[in-house]
């Protein structure tokens, strides 16, 4: 598979797994490593680039190794995040270090867990992830909807 445009990782001291969002080129991805290695086990899907077809030749994907970019029948609108402000992009984890989350200019918009992901944009369960779930997000993190903060400030609680 081809390096992604745009990668943001953060390691968790504690489980030792590793959170990364890459922009993968036609789609950006939440990814989490198994413990103490660079092996995905889990990922979502977090948004089309721009200009992306309602109903993208997904085989092409397949054949090149690509993470596809999600089809129109499966979003809620607005499913587009502009990467030109990366300093905005913040990931935050879970306490136990098990789960993380994206968040866009203060808005968490992906989680991703060793199981798989909850994406703001998805309108159901597909191949792309789950949709979001206030519930699972509250469990998780908290009900503020915002990064935790940290002293000094950072990312959250890694």
């Amino acid at each position: 598979m081809p390096d992604p445009l745009l990668v943001i990782s953060e390691p968790h001291e504690i489980s030792a797994r590793t959170a990364i969002v890459a922009d993968e080129g036609d789609s950006i991805w939440l990814y989490i490593t198994e413990a103490n290695s660079s092996d995905i086990v889990g990922a979502c899907w977090v948004a089309n680039g721009e200009g992306m077809p309602e109903e993208p030749d997904l085989q092409s994907y397949t054949q090149k190794n690509l993470p596809p970019p999600a089809p129109a029948q499966v979003l809620h609108t607005g499913n587009t995040i502009s990467n030109t402000l990366e300093s905005s992009w913040e990931l935050a984890w879970a306490t136990n270090g098990q789960s993380a989350c994206l968040f866009v200019n203060g808005e968490a918009r992906a989680v991703i867990t060793p199981s798989g992901g909850y994406t703001r944009f998805l309108a159901r369960d597909c191949p792309w992830g789950k949709p979001w779930d206030a519930q699972v997000f509250a469990d998780l993190f908290s009900e503020s909807g915002e990064p935790p903060a940290k002293p000094g400030g950072g990312c959250g609680t890694c």
